[in-house]
């Protein structure tokens, strides 16, 4: 068995989430209950499959927004920190309190990624950026695509491109929004898929303008995205932000939930693996 990372879900908190995305994929994918002291319990065996499947480093993210529960993801930062360390956030609470931020940075993590879906959030998180730079952390953004953004403009992906050089962000990650193949019968997963089916922009025409950037191809990970440097930016695009099958050797992500259980899939308890 073969994964390109580990993907740690921290139990959500209350509320869950401070965003309220319509699109949410967890939405889609249902929640679990949490039991955080079975996840100790069984972080070090977590961390021995790991190893074993030769992840390249371990995702901090969740079915909601893991800075509103800051002590169990650093408990989790401690246990696996021997790997890459990466936090998948809104950027919302780090935005508030930089001093969240140089904690981070003390405690080991390498890269903070932002998820965002418009102009306006990128533009007003620039102090946020500038921060987590000045601590020597990296900085992912994760452009969700919607309509917000007129992708069908070659110029619209330079634009961002260039904005991501001029704050000193090297990693953008271009994400067309999700619906899993096994999405839970709720009211909450059915609105969330009627907004995506409005409002998500298609990835092949996102695609067809980024086909006309002059670029060079860096890597092909283990699940077949491509990294692409683009004036000294690291570009990568995910047409399904979720993988729901895999043939063992090109797992994208092991993942911790928060039930305290490892699986191979977002939304089937079929994939647990113990």
């Amino acid at each position: 068995m073969r994964a390109q990372n580990l993907s740690i879900s921290i139990p959500s908190g209350r509320p869950r989430c401070d965003r309220n995305c319509p699109y949410c994929v967890s939405l889609m994918t249902g929640f679990v209950q949490s039991d955080f002291q079975l996840m100790i319990k069984n972080a070090k065996k977590v961390l021995t499959v790991a190893r074993t499947a030769k992840v390249s480093s371990v995702l901090l993210t969740g079915k909601g927004e893991p800075m509103l529960n800051v002590g169990d993801t650093m408990r989790m930062i401690e246990d696996f920190n021997e790997y890459p360390l990466e936090i998948q956030t809104n950027g919302l609470v780090l935005s508030k309190d930089y001093t969240l931020i140089e904690l981070l940075a003390e405690v080991g993590v390498n890269t903070i990624s932002i998820s965002i879906d418009n102009m306006e959030t990128f533009k007003s998180f620039r102090n946020l950026y500038s921060k987590i730079l000045a601590c020597r952390m990296s900085v992912r953004i994760c452009f969700n695509v919607t309509t917000d953004v007129d992708w069908g403009k070659e110029q619209s992906l330079k634009k961002i491109i260039a904005m991501c050089q001029r704050v000193g962000i090297r990693q953008l990650l271009i994400r067309s929004l999700t619906i899993p193949n096994r999405a839970v019968d709720t009211p909450e997963s059915k609105k969330a898929q009627k907004w995506i089916k409005a409002f998500g922009y298609p990835y092949n025409k996102v695609d067809e303008q980024f086909k006309k950037i002059k670029k060079n191809l860096i890597r092909v990970l283990n699940h077949g995205a491509g990294i692409y440097d683009v004036n000294g930016i690291a570009v990568s695009f995910s047409d399904y932000c979720i993988q729901e099958v895999n043939n063992t050797e090109d797992i994208r992500s092991l993942i911790f939930l928060e039930d305290g259980h490892l699986y191979t899939s977002w939304n089937s308890k079929a994939s647990l693996l113990f």
